[in-house]
């Protein structure tokens, strides 16, 4: 079925919005388990013309409320009040708008629902389908002496403490250990840096190292390795930005991650900034541990984000929207990252009453 839960903890009615646009003329399927409600969109123009303001707005860091609203008008349905979750189908302009920062009744969507997104249905039920073996959670954050980026070890050092695991910090975060250690770890969590290659997606690179070209990991390379992740969190610029192909959609970092095998993956719609997003990454990790779906923990996330920063212009979409969840959104189960710690206070006990 369409609307088939993935775990036990997802309790929460979802519906599916799958748009499909085409030059000037596009429509929005609206997709539940009882029926689907097929709707044009009114003004194709005219929504392209505010999806341009929306990048604009956003990147200038500007007030898109007005925006926002109008770009709501222009593509949601009416959505049911039982609802609670939403998967985005995205197409061609509306794969680089994030859902979450649409405002209906004077409130963003991310007030009211967690929102997913998906390449396509089919490529939603193989995720869903995917089983995947290995268990635990490992952070990668390279040091890098050009490029600003000063939070990434501490965001990965503070996942750890909440989540358990292993990190591979500085050095130690290269593209070989990446490559060879990967495939052993349930949940991926790469905080680095990332370059576009508008011309050719394949050239995509997730940099290691800032100076060495042989530690960027591209696209192409990511195709080709062999992963068992449930979960790739790509906390890193542009991760889900890339070249717009018609037939093919958005060729982006993510998708690579997407192709090898990985049912799920959070990614960065802009160039995120780096100490928000550290903020951000860290709530997600300790609702994800607490046992909510990977859409609920990063809607739980943002919500904490809004409400604890007081000053205003830190609450602009820019700083809290960019990352969103594509593929299963199912629970992951936090395996294999038992403390030694609980081994010695299991152990003691038994060890007194021999």
């Amino acid at each position: 079925t369409l609307d088939r839960s993935s775990a036990a903890s997802d309790v929460y009615k979802r519906q599916i919005l799958e748009y499909y646009i085409d030059k000037n003329i596009g429509y929005c399927f609206k997709i539940s388990k009882e029926n689907i409600e097929i709707t044009q969109l009114k003004d194709i123009v005219a929504l392209r013309d505010k999806i341009t303001q929306f990048k604009s707005q956003i990147n200038n860091r500007v007030s898109l409320t007005e925006t926002s609203k109008g770009i709501s008008n222009l593509v949601l349905p009416k959505i049911e009040k039982d609802i609670k979750k939403i998967t985005i189908i995205a197409d061609d302009i509306l794969t680089v708008l994030p859902f979450e920062v649409l405002v209906q009744n004077n409130h963003y969507l991310v007030e009211s629902f967690s929102i997913s997104y998906a390449g396509s249905l089919t490529l939603l039920e193989e995720q869903k389908s995917l089983k995947t073996q290995s268990k635990g959670w490992a952070g990668f954050a390279p040091k890098y002496s050009k490029i600003a980026l000063t939070n990434n070890v501490d965001e990965v050092e503070n996942i750890k403490a909440i989540y358990g695991g292993t990190t591979y910090v500085n050095e130690k975060a290269s593209k070989d250990l990446f490559v060879e250690e990967g495939k052993n770890y349930g949940v991926l969590h790469l905080a680095m840096h990332s370059t576009l290659n508008q011309s050719n997606p394949m050239n995509n690179k997730l940099l290691f190292n800032e100076v060495e070209p042989n530690q960027s990991l591209t696209a192409a390379e990511i195709y080709s390795l062999n992963l068992n992740a449930n979960l790739a969190v790509l906390s890193a610029c542009n991760t889900g930005f890339g070249k717009l192909e018609k037939s093919e959609g958005l060729m982006s970092m993510a998708r690579a991650f997407t192709y090898t095998g990985v049912p799920s993956t959070i990614m960065s719609l802009w160039k995120v900034p780096d100490k928000e997003t550290s903020i951000i990454m860290t709530s997600f990790y300790n609702y994800l541990k607490q046992g909510e779906t990977k859409d609920k923990a990063l809607q739980l996330a943002k919500l904490d984000y809004l409400n604890n920063t007081d000053d205003v212009a830190l609450k602009h979409p820019y700083y809290w929207s960019g990352f969103v969840v594509t593929g299963d959104t199912i629970a992951v189960k936090n395996e294999g990252n038992i403390s030694y710690w609980w081994l010695i206070l299991l152990i003691i006990p038994l060890g007194l009453s021999l």
